[in-house]
């Protein structure tokens, strides 16, 4: 239950998609989980928290935007969460686990409206530049694609698309941690003329990389939503055995 994911879910207020959420975590031994573009009003915070994750701890960045795009809960006898800071497209959250040295978790949501402006990639590498001594990673939907060949079907990319995109990741020195599964994270569900992209991302530190270098992100199958699930886990590799040691006297 120490495998963190994030899904942007889109409107979480319908109850078939509380349905997957409880699923997916259940399915794939999540402990912390960030929900991107929930649309949850306050006043319904508390039911639907119960109704998905009973037990369970949760932060929301309702304080920054009036329906709360960004929703972080976790199982408290697995991860303790202090949040740092917020914006209305982001929450920075300190995260300590009994299995993982202390480390950043940053989980970054961007609203299906937003196309990538250059003054949020500012926020975002600034507020990284003042805090990046620990373990960081960085997760959500940025909303844009950061390579050419990003992008199937639709539009061509353009390099006014990408160009602030990578300059916050270049600025940043941040790392794409290794990753399997979908290689376009995104599709518009338009039937057989799809357009494909590779929108949602999961970056890491050099001292997440150093410390914790036994981890990758594994992109899901979107099923209920546009967006496919991404879940960040320990890779488990069989321990080898030792050979006992024979000394030759000749």
């Amino acid at each position: 239950m120490d495998n963190m994911l994030s899904w942007n879910i889109r409107r979480l207020n319908a109850l078939n998609k509380q349905k997957e959420v409880r699923l997916l975590c259940s399915r794939e031994n999540v402990g912390l989980v960030g929900l991107l573009e929930t649309k949850i009003k306050m006043k319904n915070i508390e039911r639907m928290a119960n109704n998905m994750f009973g037990g369970w701890q949760y932060i929301n960045n309702l304080d920054y935007h009036y329906i709360g795009r960004v929703w972080i809960t976790w199982r408290p006898n697995y991860f303790q969460v202090n949040i740092i800071s917020g914006t209305a497209q982001a929450l920075t959250c300190q995260v300590h686990s009994i299995t993982y040295p202390e480390g950043i978790f940053t989980n970054h949501g961007v609203c299906s409206q937003y196309q990538g402006g250059k003054e949020n990639f500012v926020e975002l590498s600034g507020e990284y530049r003042q805090g990046n001594q620990r373990p960081w990673v960085i997760i959500g939907d940025f909303n844009v694609v950061l390579n050419i060949d990003d992008r199937v079907g639709g539009n061509p990319v353009s390099l006014a698309e990408v160009v602030d995109f990578q300059g916050c990741v270049k600025v940043c020195g941040w790392i794409e941690l290794p990753h399997q599964g979908s290689r376009y994270t995104w599709n518009d569900k338009q039937g057989d003329n799809k357009t494909f992209s590779k929108i949602d991302w999961v970056f890491i530190n050099n001292k997440w990389l150093n410390q914790m270098p036994d981890f990758n992100a594994t992109f899901l199958i979107e099923g209920i939503s546009d967006h496919s699930p991404m879940k960040i886990a320990q890779i488990s590799t069989p321990r080898r055995a030792r050979r006992p040691f024979k000394y030759c006297n000749v």
